[in-house]
């Protein structure tokens, strides 16, 4: 399992082993180990949507993805409560560029439901395969995160004609206006 760490992340491993393992481990508790001292991520306390997002987002956040052995280990975990049945949880841990379609998507259809639609920046419409969950984006741990995105061109903006006052100020990173565009239609408008 330890060669399926980065060559960087060696180091933070054998110093936590010096420091927090002080027996042999099996392989159960080997993989909480290194979840826990080089991802800072412990499956066994995430059992709300909440959670998940806010641990998944700051995982990819911090340009880190679980191995392939470790991510399925988190879906054996987190898959045990029926809030994530169904839910693709290997694969969102161990692919970012999957986890951000899924967040992508699921910002565009969040929108929606607050009644707010306009044109894709950057992103096409997603594939059939990519999952269609919904996130809590309401959820502090969540949209502070989510935010950071935005401002940071990780996730890509709704282009809308007008932001509606009840968009929360939060929410507005996730957004862009656009100023309208004036054809023969406002002329004639403004003559009437």
């Amino acid at each position: 399992m330890v060669r399926q760490l980065g060559s960087e992340m060696l180091p933070s491993l054998f110093e936590a082993q010096a420091r927090h393992a002080h027996q042999s481990l099996g392989e159960a508790a080997t993989k909480e180990f290194v979840l826990t001292h080089i991802f800072r991520i412990s499956p066994h306390l995430i059992t709300r949507p909440e959670d998940f997002w806010r641990e998944l987002l700051r995982l990819h956040y911090r340009e880190a993805a679980l191995p392939p052995v470790l991510a399925q280990h988190v879906e054996q975990v987190v898959g045990e409560h029926s809030a994530f049945k169904g839910m693709p949880i290997a694969e969102l841990f161990a692919h970012k560029s999957m986890t951000l379609r899924v967040v992508q998507e699921a910002w565009f259809r969040y929108l929606t439901k607050l009644g707010i639609t306009g044109t894709r920046t950057g992103e096409p419409a997603p594939p059939d395969y990519v999952s269609k969950l919904d996130l809590p984006f309401d959820h502090h741990d969540v949209r502070v995160i989510v935010d950071s995105m935005f401002l940071d061109g990780t996730l890509h903006p709704l282009v809308v004609q007008g932001v509606p006052a009840t968009l929360p100020e939060w929410a507005k990173a996730g957004v862009v206006q656009t100023r309208r565009r004036c054809g023969t239609w406002c002329s004639k408008a403004s003559r009437a």
